[in-house]
């Protein structure tokens, strides 16, 4: 059984250096372009990623290992989630013409039907108050996906999430450029009258971004402000499938996993803008990087996780799925 003996090590190098990566992509992208950046409120998430760092590193004689352990994750997703946004937004500004009236067809070819589907969503106030709840705040999401994973779950299924956090937001980013979409609450342009509990701006929201930063050389990226842009494939539902995958490691984890992504997955269409195609597609992206990790780890079906778990430095060794 591997065991990280190493909190240094942990996620793994690879992972960071992805990240660093992907900031330095952003850095000459911007320095290239008569783009600007704004980084004001930039403090905000790298000051606690920071502080969660030096926590982690300088405490290493002193504190729980786990606990230590969860306070790397949660600075890596902090550090990770600036660049991908903003490497999310430079990538959308690449002339591909915009491809609602395709995705608007394959939703009609699969016999999918967004606005009866955003009139049901409404006729139920409770639920659109529930999906609100779920869709909103995918990166305190993240950050608690970790946290749990690594207090509930096991290093392995931790470090799983991460992997697949960053590959498919860069995937997700680098395909959606191919498909940029104004969503399907601006394309249906519902008549805000129609609707007695959904706010059309709800789902339309990123819109005046992606059309700003598509007809705008010199537009400028506020690091506040830069909502995903990325129409197909849904990043919030690979994000959802992900989670599932990896709270496989308890019953009650995975119940209570497929419950809450299950309902932020059904809020895409709404609360996201997303056509139905675009959900489908997140979660065959999702699907397709988990297969491919698992031949990695030289395993081959998903589901269980059982012994195979590689724990965290100064953990014990998952029992079977309880």
């Amino acid at each position: 059984m591997h065991k990280l003996a190493n909190i240094y090590l942990w996620p793994y190098p690879p992972l960071w250096i992805a990240v660093v990566l992907v900031g330095v992509i952003d850095t000459i992208w911007i320095l290239a372009t008569p783009l600007r950046f704004d980084p004001s409120g930039l403090a905000l998430i790298l000051g606690p990623a920071t502080g969660l760092l030096i926590f982690a590193i300088g405490g290493r004689h002193i504190f729980p290992e786990k606990l230590r352990h969860l306070a790397l994750g949660t600075a890596f997703v902090l550090f990770a989630w600036p660049a991908l946004r903003v490497f999310n937004h430079l990538v959308m500004t690449l002339p591909f013409p915009l491809t609602d009236a395709w995705l608007v067809q394959g939703d009609h070819d699969l016999g999918l039907h967004w606005r009866a589907y955003l009139f049901w969503v409404d006729a139920h106030p409770w639920l659109v108050n529930v999906m609100s709840f779920t869709y909103r705040s995918l990166t305190i999401f993240s950050c608690l996906a970790v946290a749990l994973l690594i207090v509930f779950g096991n290093g392995r299924a931790a470090h799983d999430f991460l992997v697949l956090f960053i590959a498919s937001a860069v995937i997700a980013s680098a395909a959606g450029c191919l498909f940029p979409a104004e969503t399907a609450m601006a394309y249906y342009a519902p008549v805000e009258h129609m609707l007695k509990h959904i706010i059309p701006d709800y789902g339309a929201g990123f819109a005046p971004y992606l059309q700003e930063i598509r007809t705008n050389p010199h537009h400028l990226l506020r690091a506040a402000s830069l909502p995903g842009l990325t129409a197909f494939p849904s990043f919030h539902t690979a994000m959802g499938v992900i989670m599932i995958y990896c709270a496989r490691t308890r019953r009650w984890f995975l119940a209570a996993a497929i419950a809450f992504n299950s309902i932020m997955i059904a809020a895409t269409p709404v609360l996201g803008g997303h056509y139905f195609v675009d959900v489908i597609a997140g979660a065959g992206l999702a699907a397709v990087l988990i297969v491919c990790l698992r031949l990695m780890q030289g395993e081959s079906m998903p589901f269980p996780l059982r012994n195979k778990a590689a724990p965290l430095a100064g953990e014990a060794k998952p029992a079977a799925l309880a």
